[in-house]
């Protein structure tokens, strides 16, 4: 069965540095080529994050002939997009529920 693709073609995973952020530091020449539904999960330090930052960033990213990021709404929920959504909302002990009435 073929898998769906995406609207990104690859993720070009190689260390580099652009104006003072690093990328991928612990990458070189690596090739994502992701499908419709992808699952990012392993250990500390095996590029979870990485591959999150290039997403976001529009570094390395191949996609679509004729298409760009900015032909999307590109959304990564990753640890700094919680720290920024979270950060104004004080503490949330995990599951609430508001009382509303019909």
């Amino acid at each position: 069965m073929e898998k769906l693709t995406s609207a990104i073609k690859g993720i070009n995973l190689t260390a580099r540095v652009i104006n003072g952020e690093e990328y991928a530091a612990t990458f070189h020449g690596a090739v994502i080529n992701p499908t419709f539904i992808n699952f990012s999960y392993g250990n500390n330090g095996t590029g979870k994050s990485s591959i999150a930052k290039v997403i976001n960033d529009d570094v390395g990213i191949e996609w679509t002939p004729g298409k760009s990021a900015d032909d999307y709404e590109v959304l990564v929920y990753d640890q700094p997009f919680i720290d920024n959504t979270f950060a104004n909302y004080g503490f949330l002990p995990g599951i609430y529920i508001e009382n509303c009435e019909t």
